[in-house]
């Protein structure tokens, strides 16, 4: 009898990890820009906690929702996550999967191969490099001017290995500099509100915590 109470209070907390899909689209519109600062990203750490992390506390679930039971399968891989990481929790790993957006971003801006290598697959990495070294005379810029929501919209499940598939919305400015500086495309006054769909990877029977970007 207490195995079944256990059992059930259990799966009722699993379920709460359900999240609410999300569809978008990249639009283009002019609003006065707010001031922005471009701090650098702290770096200290080699290890980026993502969910995972064995040191973590366990989060205090609340009952599901009605809405939130809409989709089982979800659910059952959410579950099934949790089986094998007793550490994972969605809202966590969102909020890693935050920092490694804005990581990644500043990397990119500032040709940082060694923080790329250690927040993306190999396959991302090439591909990101490979983008880098025939920019030429001309670089993209982005600057990430606020991150408006994350929402993970897929999990997968294979043996051990878990794949989460993140939205991103968030404003940015994307202009275009010469290697002097000089903006030759692109408007600084002009924000953008971007859809971004990035996977997430990790085998969860790993003692490393860190999640991988292999896909954007």
């Amino acid at each position: 009898m207490l195995t079944d109470i256990i059992l059930f209070a259990a799966i009722a907390g699993f379920i709460a990890w359900r999240l609410k899909s999300v569809l978008g689209k990249r639009i283009g519109h002019e609003i006065p820009p707010p001031e922005i600062r471009r701090e650098p990203i702290a770096q200290q750490e080699k290890i980026i906690h993502l969910p995972g992390h064995r040191e973590e506390e366990q989060e205090v679930i609340a009952p599901p929702s009605p809405q939130e039971l809409g989709d089982p399968q979800f659910a059952k891989t959410v579950m099934a996550m949790q089986a094998l990481d007793r550490q994972f929790s969605a809202k966590k790993f969102l909020q890693g999967a935050r920092t490694a957006f804005e990581m990644v971003l500043e990397a990119l801006n500032k040709t940082d191969k060694k923080t790329l290598r250690m927040l993306v697959s190999e396959e991302v990495y090439q591909d990101f490099s490979s983008v880098m070294e025939h920019q030429g005379e001309e670089r993209e810029e982005r600057t990430l001017v606020s991150l408006e929501d994350a929402r993970i919209t897929e999990a997968q499940l294979k043996g051990t290995v878990a794949t989460l598939t993140v939205s991103f919305v968030s404003e940015q400015i994307v202009v275009v500099r010469s290697r002097d500086g000089t903006i030759v495309r692109g408007d600084p006054g002009k924000i953008d509100k971007v859809l971004d769909q990035w996977t997430f990877e990790r085998n969860l029977s790993s003692s490393n915590p860190n999640w991988k970007l292999v896909a954007a």
